[in-house]
Formats: structure tokens, sequence, C-alpha cells
């Protein structure tokens, strides 16, 4: 029986140990998954905000056509609420869209454009109340009825939709492999379970056995970890990597022993300016855990940008 528990109660201990780190695992990927959701979740605001500004300039021209039309007062209290929507809504989507320049100037030239279309909106109402109906038409004829500036603001709409759509599937995509990632482990778990059980069942029948199967399954385990599509790799305290997957090598580009002792940061070129760096250190020093998104290049050269989680393994 001595020589029994000299071999089994290591074996034990490591499968608790895989157990632990597989529910880790799921801690992170719950986390991953939950944020892959909230990116789906912000693509999809911004496309209704969009849509919505749409919307409300269509109705402000309307509008001013209306009031043209008959001097009907009603109409000038409608187009000074569609004119303050605009703004609440543009300012809406600048926040939402503050990580993004291209869609940032965009805004820019969208705000450039609706506030000449509102500035011409003033000058023809302007123009009815002072003027009369003959003297506004004339104003309003050379330019296409007043289609002014609707052409280029419906066009910088339809570049943000159309970049905001392209995130979206991406952003989809993301979060369904994730979810399908997340099951795995969950069935890794229920398998980690069933090896324990399994052990403790022929702890007492042989030593022999009971190690060749834990063995089994650590190198399971560790197969799966290795040919996981996600990029999974660990660091010394010197951040030099010392494990490497199959997600990592499809990822970057780099083999396993071009990556193995390199710093991470240096080979794969992390865009990180030196503040952001020390607030991250400071936030695994103290949380333990770290998740943001870094902008990287590949052995290729291409940039890319990923959705990184780091936790510190203590002792």
């Amino acid at each position: 029986m001595k020589n029994d528990n000299k071999y089994f109660t290591p074996v034990i201990s490591l499968v608790l140990i895989i157990f632990a780190a597989m529910l880790f695992l799921t801690y992170l990927q719950t986390s991953e998954t939950k944020k892959s959701a909230t990116l789906v979740a912000h693509t999809q605001d911004v496309l209704f905000r969009t849509s919505h500004v749409q919307n409300i300039i269509t109705n402000y021209v309307t509008d001013t056509r209306g009031f043209v039309l008959t001097a009907d007062p009603d109409f000038i209290q409608r187009i000074q609420k569609s004119k303050n929507e605009i703004y609440k809504q543009i300012d809406s989507l600048r926040q939402l869209t503050m990580d993004n320049a291209a869609q940032q100037a965009r805004i820019d030239s969208l705000m450039f454009y609706i506030n000449k279309r509102i500035a011409f909106s003033d000058a023809v109402i302007s123009s009815r109340k002072e003027k009369g109906l003959k003297s506004t038409l004339q104003l309003i004829l050379p330019f296409k009825g007043g289609q002014l500036y609707l052409d280029d603001i419906s066009g910088l709409v339809k570049q943000m939709q159309d970049e905001e759509n392209t995130l979206l599937q991406k952003r989809k995509l993301a979060n369904k492999n994730a979810s399908l990632l997340l099951n795995k482990i969950f069935i890794a778990i229920i398998i980690i379970f069933l090896v324990l059980l399994i052990i403790y069942y022929r702890k007492e029948r042989s030593d022999n056995t009971v190690s060749k199967k834990a063995w089994e399954q650590l190198e399971l385990l560790n197969q799966q970890i290795n040919q996981s599509n996600d990029a999974i790799y660990t660091l010394d305290k010197e951040t030099k990597i010392q494990s490497w997957n199959k997600g990592a090598e499809k990822m970057y580009g780099y083999t396993e022993k071009e990556a193995i002792g390199k710093e991470a940061n240096q080979l794969l070129q992390t865009s990180i300016s030196d503040e952001d760096k020390n607030t991250g250190i400071v936030i695994l020093r103290e949380q333990h855990y770290w998740s943001g998104e870094l902008e990287r290049k590949t052995k290729s050269g291409n940039i890319i940008f990923v959705n990184s989680s780091t936790t510190t393994i203590r002792d």
C-alpha cells in the first residue's frame, strides 16, 4: 500500500492541477465570449444610430419643404427638434467609434455636410418668412429641388455602415468561435472528472496502469491545447516565451522553435505605449488578470489586432 501511495498521490495531484487549469481556461473563455458579444452589440448600435441619423435628416429636409410650401409654423418646431436630435446622435456616434480613426474622420466629414445642409435650410426658411414662396423656390430650384449635400451625407453614412457591417461579421464569427471553444472546454472538464474516477477506481489494481492512464490524459490535454485554433503561449518572469501552440503559429507565422526563448512583445512587435504597458503591469500585479486589444505584426509583416488576455500564475 505504501508503494501504491508513492505513485498514486502525484498522479491525483497532477490531474487536479489540470482540472484547475481547465476551470481557469473556462473562466477566461467565458470572459472572451462576453467581450465578443459586447463588441457585436456595440457594432449593431453604431449601425442603428447611422440609420437613425439618415432618417432624421430625411425628416428634417421633408419638414423644411413642408414649411416652404405651407408656411405652417408647426413645421418649425419639428425642424428644430430634428436638428437637436441630429447633433445628439452624432455625439453618440463619436463616442461609440472613438477607437476607430477612419470612422472618426467620416463623422467629421459627415458633420461638415450636415452643417452645410442645415445652413442652407435655415436660409430657405428665412427666405420663405421674409420674401414668400416664389422667391424661395427660385433659391431652391438651382440645387435639384433642395437635394444640396444630401448625396454627400448619404454616401458617408453608407461608408460608415459598410465598415461596421464588416466589423459585425468578424465579431459575430469571433463570438461563435468563442462559444464553440467554451463548449469544448466544458466537455474537457467532464472528461477530466471521468478520468479522475477511473484513476481512483484502479488505484488498488495496478500502479503502472494508473500512471499510464494519467500520462495519457496529460498528453491528450497537451495535444488539445497545442492543436487549439486559439493562440496560447506562456511566458516567464522576463516575458520570454516558454511554450507556443499551433494556434499561435497559425496566427503569427512563427514556429515553436522560432518563438521559444524570445521576448514576446519584441517578437510580435506589439504596438503599445510605455504608459499603457506600465498600466497593464500594475493591473496584473494587483488583479493578476488583464485583457484588451493589442496591435501586433505577424512574421510576414501584416498588422493584426488581437483580443489578448493575460493571467499571472503564482507559485
